[in-house]
């Protein structure tokens, strides 16, 4: 790339070239870029990071940022010497030399290192080493399941074959033949692999649109547009690079005009659709459920957290840092928080004991009586499609369409955890998604965002059917209270405030 010396409108030319031929080949797989850059990341390159950005630096993290991309060497990977260049003997020190890859590639690097004082290595430039994990993984970093598109299909379609492979399936498994926990735990596992291999044998994928840009504008288009012209006109007379030349002016005017309205265009769309997330979260049900599983259907860049001082890149630390953030949010923080009340709390535990007590001596027992497979059939058969699936990728189409065997398999299921008192395990399990807060704009800051969770469809089945037994009982004692407004049909966050 070009140095520091040359005008820093030939080191932008260059970097758009690089742009583009990444465009063009990151479809077809992981693209890295690895070379001397002639540009220093300072301490916002990465977390080896060191000193202040460079000038060129501070173009090369732009384009690296419109990306997703991070520089490997400057990661948690890398090893040995920070400085990848050296000159006037060892006066100037400077990391200009990069391992350039995608966020989604980062889980597979398993090393990275700064080679120094090599006696082959003639160069003022320090080489530097990385190793990849090329072994196919079992989850790979921004990287989607295929999803089903069960709208394409006919309903009849679909049950003569998805729910005739469920019950061809459920046929050749033995269903348990005792009440045991274990045996509990091994009945989910059976129903969620019949659901998923005959959904995958008998519905077809959808096909994603890789070009899709929603964020696309007529006043986009039209200087894009006026971007092509300009550079074909300086292209016809030979490429004139000379600050004079009006063609070539005219030219990075059209080109830094296009990339601003871009940049303004793609931050937009990103708060317009944060801002849409907001609105419906708390009115409609179905309309939230369908924005999240479309955000779940693109691979998403994961962004940087700050920890303390510490800013984090790498995605499984981004992952862990988050985890710990909700984990922390869902325990006690009674040395933090000068809005904890302890003695509210040992009130709360009180009543629930109290509550517990009194439920020894009642005769009306809810839940005395099994589940009959109607209760579970009525359910599955109102449940609305189109609905976002939790950690299994199970959604409530493989249950409604899976008929009759399975939902006789899922109330003798209902029925265990009835009796045992036992919740499984992947009824426990979710999907945090961390959404950014209307008219915030630290991305990196953790409390910049709110957590929903993506829960597992055969618990939710579970839930309402506890919900149809107790409804009726907890009407007739006057519950729920007229000014309960959470979870009841009709009422939301607007209402209630």
């Amino acid at each position: 790339m070009p140095n520091g010396g040359m005008p820093i409108e030939e080191y932008r030319e260059q970097l758009e070239v690089l742009r583009e031929l990444y465009r063009k080949y990151e479809n077809d797989g992981e693209v890295m870029i690895i070379g001397d850059f002639n540009a220093d990341l300072g301490d916002q390159g990465g977390p080896r990071g060191k000193d202040q950005m460079s000038k060129l630096g501070k173009e090369l993290a732009d384009i690296m940022g419109e990306l997703g991309l991070l520089s490997l060497n400057l990661s948690n990977l890398g090893t040995g010497p920070l400085h990848t260049f050296q000159a006037n003997g060892d006066k100037n020190l400077s990391t200009i030399d990069h391992i350039v890859i995608p966020h989604t590639l980062a889980a597979e690097a398993t090393s990275c290192r700064v080679l120094e004082n090599n006696g082959d290595n003639l160069s003022d430039h320090n080489p530097v080493i990385a190793t990849f994990n090329n072994k196919p993984s079992e989850w790979k970093e921004g990287q989607c399941e295929a999803k089903l598109d069960w709208e394409k299909v006919e309903r009849q379609v679909i049950e003569d074959t998805f729910g005739k492979s469920v019950e061809r399936k459920l046929e050749a498994t033995k269903s348990p033949s005792e009440v045991t926990i274990a045996a509990i735990e091994e009945e989910v596992g059976v129903l969620t692999e019949v659901l998923t291999s005959a959904a995958v044998e008998t519905i077809p994928v959808k096909r994603t649109k890789k070009h899709q840009k929603p964020y696309w504008s007529t006043d986009l288009r039209e200087t894009h547009q006026e971007e092509i012209e300009a550079w074909l006109l300086w292209k016809a007379a030979g490429k004139p690079r000379e600050k004079n030349n009006q063609l070539f002016k005219n030219y990075k005017d059209s080109k830094s005009r296009y990339r601003a309205v871009l940049r303004q265009a793609k931050l937009l769309h990103k708060e317009q659709e944060n801002e849409k997330l907001a609105e419906i979260a708390g009115a409609d049900d179905r309309g939230f459920s369908k924005k999240i599983r479309q955000r779940k259907g693109k691979i998403d860049k994961p962004q940087a957290v700050k920890v303390g001082d510490q800013l984090l890149t790498d995605p499984r630390e981004v992952r862990e840092a988050w985890a710990t953030h909700f984990e922390v949010l869902g325990n006690e923080q009674k040395e933090e928080s000068a809005l904890y009340d302890e003695v509210h709390k040992e009130s709360v535990i009180e009543e629930v004991r109290k509550m517990e007590r009194e439920s020894y001596d009642n005769t009306e027992d809810i839940l005395e009586e099994p589940f009959l497979l109607s209760e579970v059939a009525t359910v599955c058969c109102q449940l609305k499609c189109g609905k976002a699936g939790g950690n299994d990728g199970l959604t409530y189409e493989h249950m409604k369409y899976g008929g009759k065997a399975l939902w006789s398999r899922m109330t003798a299921l209902f029925n265990a955890m009835r009796e045992l008192e036992y919740i499984p395990m992947e009824f426990k399990k979710g999907i945090k998604i961390p959404l950014l807060k209307q008219g915030k704009t630290n991305k990196a800051d953790f409390n910049s965002h709110r957590g929903i969770t993506l829960l597992n469809v055969m618990m939710k089945i579970w839930e309402k059917v506890l919900y149809n037994r107790w409804k009726p009982w907890l009407l007739s004692k006057g519950l729920p209270h007229e000014l309960q407004n959470g979870g009841q049909v009709g009422c939301n966050n607007i209402t209630t405030a």
